[in-house]
This record gives structure tokens, C-alpha cells and sequence, in this order.
């Protein structure tokens, strides 16, 4: 039978969490740490490290082997979901270049026949692996503040907003099918900026939801106004706006549930 769901035993590839869920069926976190330094990142309380600790990046030691076998348990079963990278790391730190790591797991995922969708701040390095994407694979990146100057601030780390929408445009160009996570809304005015030109890049999938962690309470966005913008924007554009579940909570409480579905 084909089937999205997860076999037992398997060491690298889980189930997400729900929270997570809504991305995908699987998940995989290649690397320990992230060199973002993105200050809204929940991921350091989580796996106990301080910020600065968390930004010394190594690969997920045996790795490559134990994914080897996780790869033949999902093939076995006949898996047809996809494995998201990453949650509590990137899958391109600046390391990849020179471990490639992240290419690897890729290779692997299609060797097996199982499809991978890749969420980064970092798709100028990302780009190098756009010759292994295959239909049904999909590339997407994180949209958050629609100017450097603000980027420095929350993700000092990370690729530039105009390099994220220009490799937007590039997947596009190659016929990948690519998607934005508008996760977490810092400033809603920043959001729709960035929305605008990742539409305009010819990406037609978006998630939105709030940050469970700080920022989004912390400025004091104003969801209902937010998702009507997106939902009209994305509408326009034959794109399509996946609300999470979160968010959703948060709108029929607001009594605008005509709003929680997004635009499909």
C-alpha cells in the first residue's frame, strides 16, 4: 500500500511534532547548531545551549548511515511523503559548502524515491543542489524583514531578503515548485512587502502563522487585517496561502473565521 505514514525504528527521519506537522509528513535535521543567529530562534532553549553555543554548527555525527537505513524502511513501506529539512537547523550553513552534507542527504532521499522539501535563509548556497531536484520536490525559503538593515537585526546570519527573492525567481525559472514560510511576522508592513515580491518571483505557496515564542506578541500584529491582505494578494495571483493552525485558533476566537482557511 502507499502511504504517507512513518515506519517504526527509524533514527534520523521522525514525524513532526504538532506544531510542525503542517510542513510535512517527515522531517530531518541534518546539522547540530545554526549560524544564523536569528534573535526569535526558540531552537537553543530546546536542545539547552546558549545562543552563542548554538551558532558553532556541526554535522549530526553518523548521520549519512543511519539515514541509509531509515531511506530502505521508508522505501519498504512504500512511503510517499515528504521529508522537510530542517526544523532546528539550516540545511545550508556556510560548513556545507565544503562537507555537502545536506547534497548528500538529498542524493540519498532520491536514490531511495522519496521526495524532500528544503526551508533555508541561506538559498545562495542552496542553489548549487538545484540540479537534483526532481517533480515533486520543492524548494522554499523563510521571508521575514524586507530590507537589510532590519535583517542585520533579527538574522545576522542569514542571506539578504533581495538574495532569498532572487533565488526564488531562479528555482522558478527551473521549473521547481517553490514556497515562502512568512513565520515569524516581526512587522506585518515587512511581511507583505516581501510577499508581494516573492509573488512576483512567481512563488504560489505561502504559510503564515505566529510565533509562539516572541516577536509576534512582542509588536502586536494585527492578524485579522494581515491574513486579508494575504488572502486578497495571494488570491489575485492564482496563488495559494495555507493559515496555521495556530493562527487559524487565533481568528475564529477573533470571530473572522472566514479568514482561517487562507486562500486555496
Amino acid at each position: 500500500m502507499v502511504n504517507s505514514e512513518l515506519p517504526d525504528g527509524l533514527q534520523v527521519i521522525y514525524k513532526p511534532g504538532p506544531r510542525a506537522h503542517e510542513y510535512g509528513e517527515a522531517a530531518a535535521n541534518l546539522y547540530s547548531g545554526c549560524p544564523h543567529g536569528c534573535v526569535y530562534c526558540y531552537v537553543p532553549a530546546i536542545v539547552h545551549r546558549t545562543r552563542i553555543e548554538f551558532q558553532q554548527v556541526v554535522p549530526r555525527y553518523g548521520l549519512l548511515l543511519k539515514l541509509v537505513n531509515d531511506c530502505r524502511k521508508l522505501q519498504r513501506a512504500l512511503f510517499r511523503g515528504r521529508v522537510h529539512l530542517c526544523f532546528t537547523c539550516d540545511p545550508y550553513p556556510a560548513m556545507e559548502q565544503a562537507v555537502g552534507l545536506t547534497r548528500n542527504v538529498l542524493e540519498m532521499l532520491h536514490r531511495h524515491g522519496i521526495k524532500y522539501q528544503v526551508l533555508t535563509k541561506n538559498p545562495t548556497l542552496a542553489m548549487r543542489d538545484f540540479d537534483l531536484y526532481l517533480p515533486g520536490d520543492r524548494f522554499g525559503v523563510t521571508l521575514t524583514c524586507d530590507n537589510q538593515a532590519s535583517s542585520s537585526i533579527y538574522e545576522p546570519g542569514a542571506n539578504d531578503p533581495a538574495a532569498r527573492i532572487a533565488a526564488l525567481g531562479y528555482a522558478v525559472s527551473r521549473g521547481i515548485e517553490t514556497w515562502v514560510s512568512l513565520e515569524p511576522v516581526i512587522h506585518s508592513t515587512e511581511t507583505l512587502v516581501m510577499a508581494r515580491f516573492a509573488l512576483g518571483a512567481g512563488c504560489r505557496e505561502f504559510h503564515v502563522g505566529p510565533d509562539n515564542h516572541c516577536n509576534s506578541r512582542k509588536f502586536g500584529v494585527a492578524w485579522a487585517d494581515l491574513v486579508t491582505e494575504l488572502t486578497d494578494m495571494t488570491r489575485a495571483r492564482g496563488a495559494r496561502l495555507l493559515v496555521k493552525e495556530d493562527l487559524q485558533k487565533l481568528l475564529i476566537a477573533a470571530g473572522r473565521s472566514d479568514l482561517s482557511k487562507g486562500a486555496l
